[in-house]
């Protein structure tokens, strides 16, 4: 696995499923691939599981796995400052 692994496609569970269990950095999508989340996680196939039920709008996901989980939040904040998704409480 590299650090510049992405995974993505319609936000099912069975895409969560096949996931690593590895950090990532995510984002969330609509229908119309319009941003709605960015978030971090140190085990990206139980985040992104758990964020099915969540979000139900999402259509579909972007995730990018990283070796430690200081990497994947430092990603996010930076990708979080910049877009300001509309479901992001707080960004940073």
């Amino acid at each position: 696995m590299t650090l510049e692994e992405e995974f993505s496609g319609p936000f099912t569970k069975k895409h969560a499923k096949d996931l690593p269990l590895s950090p990532c950095q995510y984002e969330l999508f609509d229908s119309k691939k319009r941003l709605l989340y960015i978030g971090s996680t140190c085990n990206c196939q139980r985040r992104l599981g758990q964020q099915l039920k969540r979000f139900p709008r999402v259509a579909s996901f972007k995730a990018r796995i990283r070796q430690e989980c200081v990497e994947a939040r430092a990603l996010e904040k930076l990708r979080c400052q910049s877009d300001r998704p509309p479901m992001n409480r707080r960004c940073g």
